[in-house]
């Protein structure tokens, strides 16, 4: 009878091993599989993004001084006029996409605005370029955008300096009318001015039309 109760008693401590184990696999499963579930959300102007906690529930937001993700996930500014859903996914590569194609409109739509608008944009568009796991069309995408981006900030820096030019060039038309020591010099330099100016002012406005390129014909052509 004493070996009986003995196999019952080793048997249940068995039965308990095996439900104390399953229990704590089933919850490492659960924990792990929250670890890889991400949610991206709006909270005033900026968007933030949450990974969930090693544990079977719950997730915590990646802040901006996050030592391993907070480059890449930190809040990122919203740029006017844009509203992000609250989204939750359970692979990173699908974050990446997510907030790329949430923002890349505005971004899109602000580079032909004023220079306040194209410097937070920009800034937007930096967040961007650090998501790793965009698909070949987005990556072709942010090049085209960053392109547009460079040549407007250049038209930019053109339309400033045609203004500099345009001013230098008046400031020295009262020179010669004032006739003073420097009235030669200031008509030498007034009339290269102008001209600087004008093709200034005609590359920022797009009014110079780009040179015609003429095929090279090989050597042994000829």
């Amino acid at each position: 009878m004493a070996d009986a109760g003995s196999s019952r008693g080793g048997g249940r401590l068995v039965l308990w091993v095996l439900v104390v184990g399953l229990g704590a696999a089933v919850a490492w499963l659960a924990a792990d599989r929250n670890a890889r579930r991400w949610a991206v959300e709006q909270d005033g102007g900026q968007v933030v993004v949450s990974r969930g906690r090693h544990f079977p529930f719950g997730m915590r937001r990646v802040g901006a001084d996050d030592p391993v993700l907070g480059t890449t996930y930190g809040p990122i500014p919203v740029p006017a006029g844009t509203t992000v859903p609250a989204t939750e996914l359970d692979d990173q590569i699908a974050l990446d996409r997510v907030i790329f194609d949430a923002l890349l409109p505005a971004v899109r739509a602000a580079r032909d605005g004023d220079a306040a608008g194209r410097e937070r944009a920009a800034v937007v568009l930096g967040r961007l370029s650090e998501l790793p796991g965009l698909t070949p069309s987005q990556l072709a995408a942010l090049g085209s955008i960053r392109g547009d981006f460079a040549f407007a900030g250049a038209r930019a820096d053109l339309r400033e300096a045609a203004r500099l030019a345009h001013d230098a060039w008046r400031k020295l038309q009262l020179v010669q009318a004032g006739s003073g020591e420097h009235a030669l010099e200031a008509a030498a330099m007034e009339a290269v001015l102008r001209d600087i100016a004008t093709t200034l002012g005609e590359l920022a406005d797009g009014r110079v039309a780009p040179p015609v390129s003429t095929p090279r014909v090989p050597a042994e052509a000829r």
